[in-house]
């Protein structure tokens, strides 16, 4: 695959800080940012690459070549497969990265199809498990205590088959319940507190974004009038971020704080917008679409929606993760002239020209 157009764009962002709320009133403000954008894939041929974990230090984990990756130090570092256990699971991803570097994910055997949830640790890689007669299990998110959370199917000879959200403890997955019998649950993210968050679906197909706490499953709600919602993203100061129908319409990316679900609004000139995931400084990040169905990159400040930059040639991304250093990192999707291929995907970074001091790497 050609990648030689795929050079840094810069672009010119102020950002007027704290962030969606006085939780960051300490943070200095007005704070002029200043992101590029690049390719963490220099090698050429990786046509479904990309990065849906970013940890404090700058370290990205994702995919390359259908296998699960490490981006680090300008870097791709193969992840191992469980050649041990299993030699069949070798191909999948990785979804999350913590401070310790320790990526979750899953693994799958070609052309089985069964996953696995998995853990990356520099000891080696762990199978995660599954539930109790069940096959596939995933694993989304991980925190800086370890505590890995994801989802898995409860066994096809369940009465009430379907996916629910599990805390996966050692090689034990642990179901953490779901709104309605019968409906299925995905946990999508952990804070450093252990607070987990996702969304259920109810019977009638309603969907609604949740917490996991002690135990119960906690209904964060939909806006007066709609049908759906969705949490992808917690910060330690609990503050989630999803998305939601205002109204039965298009969605718009959503906050949840405080029994409060608040409009984060649409990038002028699209639809849909969806907020993935929000830093310990209150910024979020996400993407929303346009009519001709490109993904637009945002990042939701002060109110404010803001477009961050596409790598040249492009004109379709999306951020999965952003650090407390304000990298974000995400997956870049490539011009196709053939309609009926599949898309092609680049892991990409953007980073801020001004950071918080944290230990990170850098651009």
């Amino acid at each position: 695959m050609q990648r030689s157009g795929l050079t840094a764009v810069v672009a010119l962002i102020t950002l007027a800080l704290p962030a969606l709320g006085a939780t960051a009133a300490s943070l200095p403000t007005p704070v002029p940012t200043i992101f590029t954008i690049r390719s963490l894939e220099p090698q050429p041929g990786d046509t479904v690459g990309g990065a849906s974990g970013l940890n404090n230090w700058g370290d990205a984990a994702g995919s390359a070549f259908n296998r699960p990756a490490l981006f680090a130090n300008h870097l791709v570092l193969p992840l191992p497969g469980l050649t041990a256990e299993n030699p069949m699971l070798t191909y999948g991803g990785a979804a999350a990265i913590n401070d310790q570097g320790v990526a979750a994910g899953y693994l799958y055997g070609d052309p089985s199809g069964i996953a696995h949830a998995a853990a990356f640790t520099p000891q080696g890689t762990i199978d995660l498990g599954t539930l109790p007669g069940g096959v596939d299990s995933y694993a989304t998110a991980i925190n800086n205590r370890g505590e890995i959370v994801g989802f898995a199917d409860n066994g096809q000879d369940n009465a009430n088959f379907a996916d629910h959200a599990v805390r996966f403890a050692g090689s034990v997955a642990v179901d953490l319940g779901v709104l309605q019998a019968g409906g299925s649950s995905y946990a999508a993210a952990v804070n450093d507190l252990g607070v987990i968050v996702g969304y259920a679906t109810f019977g009638d197909g309603g969907t609604h974004a949740v917490s996991f706490v002690n135990g119960q499953v906690i209904d964060l709600g939909v806006p007066a009038g709609g049908f759906l919602s969705f949490a992808y993203g917690i910060n330690n100061l609990g503050q989630t971020v999803g998305s939601a129908d205002f109204g039965g319409g298009p969605t718009h990316a959503a906050l949840f704080q405080n029994g409060t679900l608040t409009d984060l609004g649409v990038l002028p000139g699209t639809d849909n917008c969806n907020a993935v995931a929000i830093n310990n400084h209150s910024q979020a990040v996400g993407y929303c679409e346009d009519r001709v169905g490109n993904q637009h990159p945002v990042l939701f400040a002060e109110g404010q929606v803001i477009a961050l930059p596409f790598l040249p040639g492009t004109a379709n991304a999306m951020p999965a993760a952003i650090n407390d250093e304000g990298q974000i990192a995400g997956m870049a999707i490539l011009p196709n002239d053939n309609p009926r291929a599949l898309p092609q995907t680049v892991a990409v970074l953007w980073t801020p020209g001004a950071s918080f001091g944290l230990p990170g790497r850098g651009p």
